[in-house]
């Protein structure tokens, strides 16, 4: 391989002289021209060869690149999403909308209803304090909260399938219904299922360490937050525009 490389590039030096040689008969240029044409395949294959035999050597090099230079790029890639904020905002909103209306069609289920009737959840209040209830999904217990105008159960991020969680909503309503964002009609059962869904988005697309995603393990049915999505519950909470950079850190 050396010998050819060393070879190639003899060739090269010789060409190159006759090409800009002065005191040559020849105009130079023609004879690079047939040479390449000639040689073509050849120094394409040594290429290709050369390549091949070197790939580890290329795949450290490369590795080694990105490991030194990891902070640069970390700080390239934030900097892109801070620029692109909006665009990236505009994305995420259509995500959750997308996403939401894929789920509540049930297109997008990724487990099976363990539930066929409102009466398979069995809702109890063991405590019979009014407050305190739980049912069984599958082989876990799970807790459900009551209070004034809210429902609230506990690690609700675990239940994924939206024919269940209709009838687990519907459940809660036959126990105590709550209002709407009007407070004067009721919510539903799907519009609960909704909400949940909402959650379930936030808590499985969010980073482990964000606020946000720790607050959706729960889901909490109360009449302000009817039909609206993740990001609307979210801008409303804090006063802030949603933006992809605040949940990807900075």
């Amino acid at each position: 391989m050396k010998k050819r490389l060393v070879v190639m590039c003899l060739g090269a030096s010789l060409i190159m002289c006759c090409a800009f040689c002065t005191g040559c008969s020849y105009t130079g240029i023609p004879i690079v021209d047939n040479y390449i044409d000639e040689k073509a395949d050849d120094l394409a294959s040594a290429g290709i060869s050369y390549v091949v035999d070197n790939a580890d050597d290329y795949a450290s090099m490369g590795m080694s690149y990105i490991r030194d230079n990891a902070d640069d790029y970390a700080s390239m890639g934030m900097s892109y999403i801070r620029d692109n904020a909006d665009d990236y905002a505009s994305m995420g909103k259509s995500f959750v909308e997308e996403k939401s209306s894929e789920l509540l069609s049930g297109d997008g289920e990724e487990s099976s209803a363990l539930f066929t009737s409102v009466s398979d959840v069995n809702l109890s209040n063991p405590s019979g304090d009014g407050k305190n209830y739980v049912f069984s999904y599958g082989e876990e217990e799970f807790s459900v909260v009551r209070w004034d105008e809210h429902w609230k159960i506990i690690d609700s991020y675990k239940i994924e399938n939206t024919t269940d969680m209709v009838f687990i909503c519907q459940a809660l309503i036959n126990v105590y219904p709550i209002h709407g964002a009007d407070m004067e009609s009721f919510r539903t059962a799907e519009d609960m299922a909704y909400e949940w869904i909402q959650h379930n988005i936030a808590y499985q697309y969010l980073p482990e360490d964000n606020e946000w995603r720790v607050k959706s393990k729960d889901v909490d049915f109360n009449p302000e937050d009817q039909g609206k999505s993740f990001i609307q519950i979210y801008e409303e909470r804090t006063g802030k525009e949603f933006k992809l950079s605040d949940f990807m850190g900075k």
